[in-house]
C-alpha cells in the first residue's frame, strides 16, 4: 500500500515548494526537506459502498531528506509527549530517515503522538545539528477518498479509454493535492498522477482521472490508490533555506480487474442523407454484453438525443437540425470507435449563429461567434455597446467568424450589452466585480437572560446585496434582515431556560457569526402539585419536567401515609411512583412530598362514619320503666340524633351526639293493650315492645234524657239531651297501677276514628290495688238533639279504645 510518505518521496512537497505555493528559499547544503509529523487514515473499499477504515487505519511517520550520500548523519523527532523518536536510514542515494508506525484507532495513535510542537534533531555533515520545530493541530484529516463507479472499475474492457471517478475533496481547494495511482499485482507502479507543481497535477477539486486503451492487461486484477494530502504547517526560517512541514492525508486503496472480454463493435447505417429540413435518425450498435461504448456527434448540427454511452447492443437516437446554408454539409458522430457520415442538402440564403448570447465574468475576455450561411449570403457584425469591440469579421460571404472583445468591468453592477451579427441580436452579459463583506466581529458570548446586540456590515459597494438569518430558535433577527452595502443586522438573543449550554449562529453576508450562551440553573416542573383521593387511598405517577437532562433530583415523603414505590431520585424528566395508604380514621388528612424541590400536596378524605347501638329491642312490662342504649362510634367526630316515634317514649338524655355515647329513655306505663313503639337512634330502629295493662273498662247505665222547649221570640222549638252512665274500672291483674288519665269521646259510628267526633271529657282514674275496682258517674248534658245512635268511647291518651257503648232513645 502506497502512503502519504511515497507522495513525500515523490518530491510532492518539494515540487510545491518550488512550484511557488510557498516563498521561494535557496536550498540548503546538507538538508533538502524536513517532516517532523505527518498524520494519516488508510481506508479499503471492497464495493461499491463507502471505503472503509484498515484494521491499522492510522499512520505516523516523520523524515528527512539530505542532498546526497552520507549527508545527513541521523534524525530524530521529540514528540509533545516528550517521546525521543530516532528515525531509520532508508534512501542511503538521499541520505533520506524515515519512521512510519501504524495505530488501530485514532485515540492510539494520539496517545503517542498527540497534537502539538515536534522537534527534529538533524545531524549534518557540513551544517551541524539542526533542531527546528513545527506544530501540528486541528485533526484535518480529509475526507476518505470513495470511487463512485466502483462497479465499473471491477470489468474495465482494456480497448477503451476509461475514467475513473470519484467523490469531491470535502472543502478541498486548488491548494491541495489529489494524487492517484495504480499498482500491477506486484506493487510495481502502472501509471500515478503528476506531483504537485508539475504540469497535469490534480489539485484538491479534482474528481476524475483518464487512462488510456491499452493501458491496462487484459485478465489481470490490479490496485489503485486515490490520496486526498491537506498541509497544514510549512516553514523555511527554522532551517534557513530549507521546507519543513505537517500535515494530514487520507487514502483509500481498491481492486481493478480488468476483463478479459475482447470487445468487437459494428453500426447500422454507417450512413444517412436529410433534406434542409433537417429531421431524426436512429443508429443500432451491435456489441458484446460487457462492452462499453460511447456515442459523440463531430458537428454542431447532429445533436444526440439518448444513448451517448451504453455496454453491449444498444440504439443511439440523434437529431439533425435544419440547415440554413445553401450548399449540402456533410457531419459525422462516432459510435463504438466507429463513423456514421450524415449528408444534408442546403437551402436558400439564411444565417445561422452557433450561439444569441455569451456571459462573462467582471474581468470581461474574448471570444467568437460561428455565422453559418449560404456560400454566396453577406452579412455584417456591428457592436452597439461601448464595452464591446468586434476585433475580426465585421463583414463576410458565406460561413465566418466574427471574433469580438468584452472589456473588463470595474463596477459591481452587471453589464448586458448586444452587438448585430447576419441580422441577428446578439446579448453579451457581464458580471460586476464580485461583493466583498466583512464584519465588525464573528461571535459574541451572552449571559442566561440573554439580550440584544447589533452586527455592523461592510461591504465594498453599495449596490451589493446581503441577507441575515438565524440558523438557531433562541436567536431572533429583529432588524436588518437584508440590505445592499454597509449596514447594520440588530439580533436578540432569548433567554436560557435550559440546564444545558447552548451555541447558536446566523448567516450575516454569507459568513457565520457564532453566539455562546451558558446554561440555566435547573429547573423542575411537576404535572400536577396536588391531588384529592377517597379515603380508599390509591397508587400513581406524578410525573414532571426538567430544563435540563443533566438536572439531579430527588423526591421524599413528608407523612408516613405516603409511600414512594418507585424513583427516589433521577436526572432530567422524571415519573415518581407513590401509594396513599387507606384512612382509617374519620377525620380527612393532608400531607406532602418534596420532588425535585417543589412540594405535592395529596388530600385524603375521611374514613366513613360507623354508629352501631348495643341492642335493638327491649320488652317491659306495662308500668313502664327508664332505661339506656349505649351507642359506639368509630371516631370521636361522628354526629348521630334519636328520636322518640311516640309520645308516650320520653328521651331523657340529649337527642344529638358526637362520638360514642348513650340514650337514656323513659317509657309511661301502659293502661291498655300491648303495645310496640319505636325509636331511631343513629339512623337505626329501637323497638320497645309493651305489655297492655291489667285493667278492664266497662261503659254502664247509659241514660238519655231529652226536652224540648218554645222559644217564644221565634215561635220555633229547642231540644236540648244529657247521657247518663257510669265507667266501671277493674284491676284484674297482679300488680298495682298507677293513677292515669282517660279520654270520653262522642262519634256518629261504631268504629273509632280518632279524626271524626270530638272529645268531651278527660277524666283522670285513680290508682287501683290488684283486684280493687272504681266506678265513676259521668254526665254529659247539653247536648245538641236527641243522640241515639251515637256511640260513647273510652280511649287512653294513646287513643287506644279502651270500652265502648251506644247512646240508647232517651
Amino acid at each position: 500500500m502506497r502512503y502519504f510518505g511515497s507522495w513525500l518521496s515523490r518530491g510532492c512537497l518539494a515540487a510545491l515548494f518550488l512550484a511557488g505555493s510557498f516563498p521561494t528559499v535557496t536550498t540548503a547544503q546538507d538538508v533538502t526537506l524536513y517532516a517532523p509529523a505527518i498524520k494519516g487514515q488508510l481506508f479499503d473499499q471492497f464495493t461499491s459502498s463507502a471505503p472503509t477504515l484498515s484494521a491499522t487505519g492510522f499512520m505516523y511517520q516523520a523524515s528527512v531528506t539530505g542532498s546526497g550520500s552520507n549527508i545527513v548523519l541521523g534524525a530524530s523527532v521529540l514528540t509533545p509527549g516528550g517521546s525521543n523518536v530516532v528515525l531509520t536510514l532508508t534512501d542511503p542515494v538521499t541520505s533520506k530517515f524515515q519512521i512510519q508506525s501504524l495505530f488501530v484507532d485514532q485515540p492510539s495513535l494520539d496517545t503517542v503522538f498527540t497534537n502539538g510542537t515536534y522537534q527534529m534533531t538533524i545531524v549534518t555533515t557540513n551544517d551541524g545539528t539542526l533542531t527546528p520545530s513545527l506544530d501540528l493541530s486541528g485533526d484535518a484529516y480529509p475526507n476518505a477518498p470513495q470511487i463512485l463507479n466502483f462497479d465499473a472499475v471491477q470489468v474495465i474492457d482494456t480497448m477503451t479509454n476509461f475514467v475513473f471517478t470519484w467523490g469531491s475533496f470535502t472543502n478541498g481547494t486548488t491548494n491541495d493535492v489529489v494524487s492517484f495511482e495504480i499498482d500491477d499485482g506486484l506493487g510495481n507502479p502502472i501509471t500515478n498522477t503528476p506531483d504537485f507543481g508539475e504540469s497535469g497535477q490534480l489539485d484538491g477539486t479534482t474528481t476524475n482521472f483518464l487512462i488510456p486503451a491499452g493501458l491496462l492487461t487484459a485478465g489481470t486484477t490490479n490496485s489503485g490508490h486515490v490520496e486526498f494530502i491537506k498541509v497544514i504547517s510549512h516553514d523555511t526560517n527554522a532551517v534557513p533555506g530549507v521546507l519543513g512541514l505537517t500535515g494530514y492525508f487520507s487514502q483509500t486503496q481498491f481492486s481493478i480487474v480488468v476483463s478479459t472480454t475482447v470487445c468487437a463493435f459494428a453500426i447500422s447505417p454507417t450512413n444517412v442523407i436529410f433534406t434542409a429540413a433537417g429531421g431524426e435518425g436512429g443508429i443500432v450498435v451491435t456489441a458484446p454484453d460487457t462492452c462499453a461504448w460511447t456515442a459523440t456527434n463531430n458537428d454542431g448540427f447532429i445533436t444526440i438525443n439518448s444513448g451517448a454511452s451504453g455496454s453491449g447492443n444498444g440504439v443511439v437516437s440523434y437529431t439533425v437540425a435544419a440547415d440554413t446554408n445553401s450548399g449540402e454539409i456533410t457531419g459525422t458522430v462516432t459510435v463504438a470507435g466507429l463513423t456514421f457520415t450524415v449528408v444534408q442538402t442546403g437551402v436558400d440564403c439564411t444565417f445561422l449563429l452557433d450561439s444569441t448570447s455569451a456571459s462573462y465574468g467582471a474581468t470581461g475576455g474574448a471570444s467568437n461567434i460561428v455565422v453559418t450561411a449560404g456560400t454566396n449570403c453577406d452579412w455584417m457584425a456591428a457592436s452597439n455597446s461601448g464595452f464591446i469591440a468586434i476585433t475580426a469579421g465585421s463583414t463576410g460571404t458565406g460561413n465566418g467568424t466574427v471574433s469580438y472583445t468584452v472589456a473588463a468591468n470595474p463596477n459591481t453592477v452587471g453589464l448586458t450589452g448586444t452587438m448585430t451579427v447576419a441580422g441577428q441580436t446578439y446579448t453579451i452579459t457581464e458580471a460586476g466585480l464580485a461583493c466583498i463583506f466583512s464584519l465588525d466581529s464573528t461571535n459574541a458570548a451572552f449571559d442566561v437572560p440573554g439580550g440584544s446586540s447589533n452586527v455592523v456590515v461592510t461591504a465594498n459597494s453599495t449596490n451589493c446585496a446581503w441577507t441575515a438569518v438565524s440558523n438557531s430558535g433562541f436567536i431572533t433577527i429583529d432588524s436588518g434582515s437584508s440590505g445592499s452595502g454597509n449596514g447594520i443586522v440588530s439580533y436578540t438573543v432569548a433567554t436560557n431556560a435550559n440546564a444545558i449550554e447552548q451555541t447558536g449562529s446566523m448567516t450575516i453576508a454569507g459568513q457565520t457569526y457564532t453566539i455562546t450562551q451558558p446554561a440555566a440553573p435547573c429547573a423542575f416542573t411537576l404535572d400536577l402539585t396536588n391531588v384529592d383521593l377517597s379515603a380508599d387511598g390509591a397508587t400513581g405517577d406524578i410525573t414532571f419536567t426538567a430544563n435540563g437532562t443533566n438536572c439531579a433530583w430527588t423526591a421524599v415523603s413528608n407523612d408516613s401515609f405516603i409511600t414512594i414505590t418507585n424513583g427516589p431520585s433521577g436526572v432530567g424528566n422524571g415519573t415518581v411512583t407513590v401509594t396513599i395508604a387507606t384512612n382509617t380514621d374519620t377525620v380527612a388528612r393532608t400531607g406532602t412530598l418534596t420532588i425535585a424541590g417543589q412540594t405535592f400536596t395529596v388530600t385524603e378524605d375521611a374514613a366513613a362514619c360507623i354508629v352501631t347501638i348495643d341492642s335493638t329491642a327491649a320488652n317491659l312490662s306495662a308500668a313502664g320503666a327508664s332505661s339506656n342504649v349505649v351507642v359506639t362510634a368509630n371516631g370521636t367526630n361522628c354526629d348521630w340524633t334519636a328520636a322518640s316515634s311516640n309520645n308516650f317514649i320520653t328521651i331523657t338524655s340529649d337527642t344529638n351526639g358526637l362520638g360514642s355515647g348513650s340514650v337514656s329513655y323513659t317509657v309511661a306505663a301502659n293502661t291498655g293493650t300491648a303495645r310496640t313503639v319505636t325509636m331511631t337512634i343513629a339512623d337505626q330502629t329501637f323497638t320497645v315492645h309493651q305489655a297492655g295493662a291489667t285493667l278492664d273498662f266497662a261503659l254502664t247505665n247509659v241514660v238519655q234524657t231529652c226536652k224540648t222547649r218554645i222559644v217564644k221570640r221565634t215561635s220555633t222549638t229547642n231540644t236540648t239531651c244529657a247521657v247518663n252512665f257510669n265507667l266501671a274500672v277493674s284491676n284484674t291483674g297482679v300488680a298495682n297501677t298507677p293513677s292515669f288519665y282517660v279520654l270520653i269521646w262522642l262519634k256518629q259510628g261504631s268504629v273509632f276514628d280518632q279524626n271524626v267526633g270530638v272529645v268531651f271529657l278527660a277524666k283522670r282514674v285513680k290508682a287501683l290495688k290488684e283486684g280493687k275496682s272504681a266506678t265513676f258517674r259521668i254526665r254529659k248534658s247539653s247536648l245538641n238533639g236527641d243522640q241515639a245512635g251515637t256511640f260513647l268511647f273510652v280511649t287512653d291518651t294513646a287513643n287506644n279504645v279502651l270500652a265502648s257503648a251506644e247512646i240508647p232513645s232517651p
